[in-house]
């Protein structure tokens, strides 16, 4: 799904994931939260009994400073301790008929009652050389020692038929896995890899044993071997720590604790044997570790700081509802979504070989579906951008060199000018702040000299927003703020107080904003400047007084810009059916899903990791997946109508490919009356569904609900077409569109937007929702009625202000990098651009008195203005220049 410059604020149900919503999760997975435990510093690691009856925990209790263990009845009556009360105590367990207990125990060290050293490692444990592992009856009499070797012996776990015991030991000078018989003899070790291994337990058949494993560097992994050490295999591999794994009863699933998703804190989480279909199920601002199931997988226990912040032992009811979510899918889904966002394909960003394997694959995919007019629809994008041979500056008398002393940006313009040189400070016109570096100062065919960042910008008293950067900061509104002040070239410098002691040049890269903006720009070195004038000295009065001071520096620039844009192919991929009924085989309805993602990230990227592979496991190889099930299932239908299916490219580069192919179309005599698009449909949650569209035409409404009837989805409906994804290029084509999505999620563009987090038994119920809903639409008497409607959420500059204006234009993404003005594809109704005479097809050329080259000067034309104002807009339309005046309106 594409992020836009443009930031599309889209229905509540899109904001709301990240907010309150998010807080109402965890109520859905677990019902009847209960804590169990209260007594002591801390509680916790307790388990149940095989009849479900009865629960061994550890806990610090009165004057001993060590774990002791204790058992209690399932509803937290009837504490006891039953070890020793000596020494150090863990990890106890009850035998499958509940008639023994194991737990580890260094009792017989006297010495090892004392009380601890304050350790300053953020997970540790005591590994007690004199640790071993004992038995007893449940009440803690007839204690036997079964570990003899030096070194730590502990968390020991029973098989559930009672013959095995696996356990960690260090008595090879490294932390792993044993197991033994339940008496203790025939001890053999099972891993054989450097790292602290522990935490494990037998499968229900006990044929696997799930463990995790720590690294040197405190992160962990959870893996899966068989019970003689065979066939290891690692389940997780995702950032952080990740612990504590157990096996649900049924042996499908593995529950476990995490801090891939937060540093800061551990949730809970649910997957599959295979380590796929990761689901979160706590959301506590809290720890919650150490879970573990009833027998009859009914309930839920774990230890949790959520009250007061001390560790303690909590129980739930289990949703078992949930456990839907991981059956009932096509293998094919599994498949399709795996390799799409494998490694293999590198991210898929368009234009690149990778992005067009993903399309051959797709390809043989329709093909394999039995579908035989399948083909390609060839554009190019831009892939890259280099220096040419002709870059260029001279300050005065001293030639500077590429590379070291200057460089060009990304979107600058390649152009040759030569002017005197005027410094205007953070080049920032900001009339809420009562700031303005052009006050007073003439620039007109000058060359600028601008710093970055804003004043005060570390100063939590700063008159513009604290330490948090406003848009007066990006490189973007300085360009443009200069543009309209008349200069014709810009030199950028990091300045003396921001730059952390380096003075680096921005690295030229590629990226889906490497647009002309029209001025030569460039970036140069501080101590070019530092020769010319006291830049520190100023720049720090700026920040101290928030006064600019901008003057003409009486130095002749001579500067030239080469830059050498690349455009390579990408594809759509598109399958056509073509329909039984001989009158209406000419109507199509078309299915979309856009298959291309982010490569390696780039400037579009939300992680914190730079030049990673972003899979795009939900973005959007989920929606390609259900485009290729759905393929399947409708070549078989006999629809009366004809259906196409497209994965379109370019999709995050700003619905490249879907304007390519509504400008280009390929289906002649034909007609579109239906588009439904499916975008992140991957992470299907509480059973909620997002429909956008479904008032874009009559009917849509009615065979929604009624096929809602069979599925129950909780439905978040949004009634206009509108929206950051393929559809929006179809509906300002006045086509009704349908649009399914299951909400944004902290993976979202991502590295970590990974298969094994996709919810697969979730796809193929949207799946299935989708083929009944286009039946349905194939069973209209009439082609389905359009109807336009505004927005239900306005798409709307995001200035950093209050009182945000509206205009209402749709800008066609496809012609972004242009450099001749901005074609609008649409308006929205009664908007103010509506009102104003602006109509789609219309190509903004002019703002103002401001020259708009392309989408970046046309947003910050707009970030410039106030609600209410009149502003002249200038805009080519069928070769006639026409101006127009509109009022702008408010967001």
């Amino acid at each position: 799904m594409k992020k836009f410059l443009i930031i599309i604020i889209f229905t509540i149900f899109f904001l709301s994931t990240n907010s309150k919503a998010q807080e109402n999760k965890e109520e859905f997975y677990l019902k009847n939260i209960e804590q169990l435990t209260y007594e002591g510093e801390k509680s916790g690691e307790a388990y149940f009994s095989a009849d479900g009856k009865k629960i061994i925990f550890q806990s610090v209790r009165g004057n001993n400073p060590h774990y002791q263990i204790y058992t209690m009845d399932i509803d937290g009556k009837n504490q006891k301790m039953v070890s020793t009360g000596k020494g150090k105590t863990t990890c106890a367990f009850f035998s499958p008929k509940s008639r023994k207990i194991i737990y580890s125990s260094s009792h017989l060290d006297e010495s090892t009652s004392q009380p601890n050293e304050k350790k300053e490692s953020k997970y540790s444990w005591d590994f007690e050389k004199s640790m071993d592992i004992f038995e007893a009856n449940i009440d803690g009499s007839n204690l036997k020692r079964l570990t003899f070797t030096e070194g730590y012996d502990a968390e020991g776990t029973y098989s559930n038929d009672g013959k095995y015991i696996v356990f960690t030991s260090q008595r090879d000078n490294d932390l792993e896995i044993y197991i033994m018989n339940s008496d203790g003899t025939n001890q053999k070790r099972l891993t054989y890899y450097k790292g602290y291994d522990g935490g494990a337990f037998f499968s229900p058949d006990d044929k696997k044993i799930v463990f995790r494993r720590f690294d040197d560097k405190g992160n962990s992994q959870i893996f899966l071997i068989d019970r003689d050490g065979k066939n290891e295999k690692q389940l997780t591999n995702m950032q952080g720590v990740n612990w504590c794994p157990a096996f649900h009863p049924s042996g499908k699933y593995i529950i476990f604790s995490s801090n891939f998703h937060d540093k800061k804190n551990f949730d809970l989480f649910l997957m599959d044997i295979e380590g796929n279909n990761i689901k979160q199920l706590t959301f506590n601002k809290a720890s919650d570790i150490l879970p573990y199931f009833s027998p009859d997988g009914k309930k839920l226990m774990w230890t949790s700081t959520r009250n007061n912040n001390k560790s303690q032992i909590f129980i739930a009811d289990f949703n078992t509802n949930i456990l839907n979510d991981y059956s009932n899918y096509s293998k094919n889904i599994f498949e399709h979504v795996k390799y799409l966002s494998s490694d293999e394909l590198e991210g898929r960003r368009a234009g690149t070989e990778s992005c067009n394997k993903a399309a051959s694959y797709i390809f043989e995919q329709f093909k394999r579906n039995g579908i035989k007019n399948v083909k390609y629809q060839n554009f190019e994008v831009t892939t890259n951008i280099e220096l040419g041979n002709n870059n260029y500056l001279k300050i005065n008398d001293k030639e500077l060199e590429i590379n070291k002393d200057f460089i060009p940006l990304n979107f600058s313009d390649n152009n040759e000018v030569e002017s005197n040189l005027v410094f205007v400070g953070y080049g920032i016109s900001a009339e809420e702040y009562k700031y303005d570096d052009y006050k007073d100062i003439d620039v007109k065919d000058k060359i600028v000299l601008i710093l970055r960042h804003e004043p005060g910008e570390k100063d939590e008293k700063s008159i513009f927003n604290g330490n948090k950067p406003t848009q007066y900061s990006e490189i973007r509104y300085k360009i443009f703020n200069a543009k309209k002040h008349g200069a014709k070239g810009i030199i950028l410098i990091n300045g003396s107080i921001y730059d952390d002691n380096e003075d680096e040049l921005i690295k030229l890269k590629n990226s889906n904003t490497s647009g002309n903006l029209g001025i030569p720009v460039i970036q140069v070195k501080n101590n070019i400047f530092n020769e010319i004038f006291n830049l520190k000295e100023i720049q720090e009065n700026i920040d101290k007084n928030y006064i600019p001071n901008s003057f003409d520096l009486k130095v002749n620039v001579n500067l030239k810009t080469d830059l050498i844009r690349k455009n390579s192919l990408t594809k759509n991929v598109i399958a056509f059916i073509e329909g039984k009924d001989k009158n209406l085989k000419n109507e199509i309805i078309l299915i979309g899903a856009h298959y291309d993602h982010l490569g390696y990230g780039g400037d579009e990227s939300l992680d914190t990791l730079k030049d990673v592979v972003h899979n795009g496991a939900d973005d959007n190889a989920s929606g390609v997946s259900a485009l290729i099930e759905l393929s399947n299932k409708i070549s078989k239908l006999n629809t009366k109508r004809s259906v196409a299916f497209i994965a379109f490219s370019a999709e995050e580069l700003g619905l490249i490919g879907s304007s390519y192919f509504i400008n280009h179309p390929i289906f002649e005599n034909k007609k579109i009356i239906s588009m439904i698009n499916m975008d992140m449909i991957g992470r299907l949650e509480q059973n909620k569904l997002h429909i956008g569209g479904y008032k874009t035409a009559k009917e849509f409404e009615k065979i929604i609900n009624n096929v809602n009837k069979k599925y129950n989805f909780k439905l978040s409906l949004s009634a206009d077409g509108y929206g950051p994804s393929d559809h929006m290029s179809f509906y300002s084509k006045d086509i009704p569109v349908l649009f399914f999505f299951t909400g944004v999620h902290l993976d979202y563009h991502k590295s970590t937007d990974d298969y094994n987090k996709i919810n697969f038994g979730g796809i193929q119920k949207i799946t299935n929702f989708v083929y009944d809903i286009i039946k349905d639409i194939d069973n209209l008497k009439h082609k389905p009625t359009f109807v336009k409607l505004a927005p239900s959420k306005r798409i709307t500059i995001n200035s950093g202000k209050s009182n945000s204006v509206y205009l209402g234009t749709i800008p066609d993404y496809s012609s972004m990098d242009s450099n001749i003005g901005v074609l609008i594809s649409g308006v929205r109704e009664d908007s103010p651009a509506e009102k104003g005479g602006i109509k789609a097809g219309d190509i903004i050329i002019e703002f103002n008195s401001i020259k708009i080259n392309n989408i970046y000067d046309y947003t910050y034309a707009l970030r410039d203005k106030k609600p209410g104002e009149k502003v002249k807009i200038k805009v080519k339309r069928d070769n006639q220049i026409i101006e127009l005046e509109v009022k702008l309106g408010k967001k």
